[in-house]
């Protein structure tokens, strides 16, 4: 069963169990972009971590919206789980779209706080913990595919 999962800030399917992807949500993209920002930006982890929560989970949100509202009718994103050629590239497509949603949306967030944390590369450093997640996640993601594929 495909299941609508937030992955690195947007609704996207997955192959795998929604529980898993939370898991995979809380204990390697937070803090991954957490990280990011602390090496990138020399802001302590623990004070950028909640900044990077809320970021995601505005993004999530406004990514839950516009792939209800927007992206359901696109027919790229719309292929069956059952037509695998399809549903695969259908995948890839949602994960590009959702990284730069994922991007923006949180960069623009990011961007309300920048007194407060005096970024000094916010856009390029919000780019790149995105894309790490990013990364990341679609690899797992590939991985669960072909398991499945395996023994299923």
């Amino acid at each position: 069963m495909i299941n609508t999962l937030p992955i690195a800030n947007v609704i996207m399917p997955i192959a795998f169990e929604f529980y898993i992807g939370l898991l995979l949500f809380w204990l390697i993209v937070l803090p991954l972009e957490a990280l990011i920002f602390k090496l990138l930006e020399k802001i302590a982890f623990l004070r950028i971590f909640l900044f990077i929560f809320l970021s995601n989970l505005v993004s999530w949100v406004l990514g839950f919206i516009i792939g209800t509202f927007v992206l359901s009718y696109i027919p790229l994103f719309t292929y069956s789980y059952f037509d695998s050629k399809g549903w695969v590239f259908s995948l890839f497509a949602i994960f590009i779209v959702s990284f730069f949603m994922s991007w923006f949306i949180e960069y623009f967030f990011l961007k309300l706080f920048a007194k407060r944390f005096s970024f000094t590369h916010l856009f390029k450093t919000t780019g790149y913990a995105n894309m790490c997640s990013y990364i990341v996640l679609y690899v797992i993601s590939f991985c669960s595919i072909i398991i499945q594929g395996l023994f299923f």
